[in-house]
């Protein structure tokens, strides 16, 4: 299994002759064209990457799309009508289960304009196998939002996007719907962790609110490490600046957040390795016993 890091929460995974997609942002908003839409109707940003890919849309042929939720920089409209409308091959886009409001319309849409292709979705943990690779879809403490798990040749990458800790904002402690990933043992983990504030207003009353931590912290992400003990673990969804319609977000620099986290890590279990990933990296994931990584420009 080679993975390579394309920037903020995206992946290229290559496994059993399989080009899968996870969270593919490639196309950040710009002074020309600085507003992104989702893939799914309902949400827009203003979106800055940093640092930005190294890959371009068109140097990637995808099989399957993981789609981990529907915000602007984990499934843009831009790069994945890209790939559907110039792809030869029939694409498989997994994601989470529709809105009733909008899902009749969505697929009538979408099997119009894409009939070669397969949007498939979930709300519930569900496992599909394509060859010899196995993909899991896993719900967890974030409403709308999948983890995904893919397995090949005793190898395995977990990809954790933009959750919280607990179902409930304002409780920090450990979700008991966490306990089930305890179970996987992945030879590399992604999370998104980041301290960062909110600050929006109460829609109906129009009232100020400030919401700490709207994702997990960087100890809140070590500790769930440790629970999910991979071999290697690296930090992802937080190399961009957003512009919402309702809300303004505040974080540390990236690079604080990732030393937050290698520190908080290496105190829980000295046996997981953290790694720095920056955009066009590759890991070469071995399938022997003690299961090891390398790195490629």
């Amino acid at each position: 299994m080679v993975v390579e890091f394309l920037g903020h929460a995206g992946f290229l995974v290559k496994a059993g002759g399989l080009n899968i997609l996870i969270d593919p942002w490639l196309t950040p908003s710009s002074f020309e064209s600085p507003v992104l839409s989702s893939f799914v109707p309902g949400h827009t940003t203003i979106d800055f990457m940093i640092p930005e890919p190294t890959r371009s849309k068109e140097s990637l042929e995808p099989d399957i799309i993981l789609l981990s939720h529907y915000h602007t920089h984990h499934s843009p409209a831009i790069d994945l009508n890209f790939w559907l409308e110039k792809s030869t091959k029939p694409i498989s886009i997994i994601g989470f289960d529709l809105n009733p409001q909008i899902r009749h319309d969505f697929f009538e849409s979408f099997s119009t304009k894409y009939p070669n292709h397969h949007f498939l979705t979930t709300n519930c943990d569900t496992k599909w196998q394509f060859g010899d690779v196995s993909i899991r879809a896993l719900t967890h403490a974030t409403n709308f939002h999948l983890s995904f798990f893919v397995e090949y040749n005793s190898t395995s990458f977990l990809h954790i996007a933009d959750a919280q800790i607990n179902r409930f904002w304002f409780d920090r402690r450990l979700d008991p719907i966490w306990h089930k990933f305890s179970m996987l043992h992945p030879t590399f983990l992604a999370i998104s962790i980041a301290t960062t504030s909110v600050r929006y207003f109460e829609k109906t009353e129009n009232t100020p609110l400030l919401q700490e931590n709207a994702c997990m912290s960087p100890v809140e992400g070590a500790n769930l490490t440790k629970i999910i003990c991979p071999k290697f673990a690296a930090v992802m969804g937080v190399f961009n600046f957003s512009i919402w319609k309702n809300r303004t977000e505040y974080s540390f620099p990236a690079t604080e957040n990732e030393a937050y986290f290698r520190w908080a890590v290496q105190h829980l279990d000295k046996t997981i390795h953290v790694l720095p990933i920056r955009p066009g990296m590759c890991l070469n994931l071995t399938n022997n016993i003690n299961s090891s990584v390398t790195f490629e420009p």
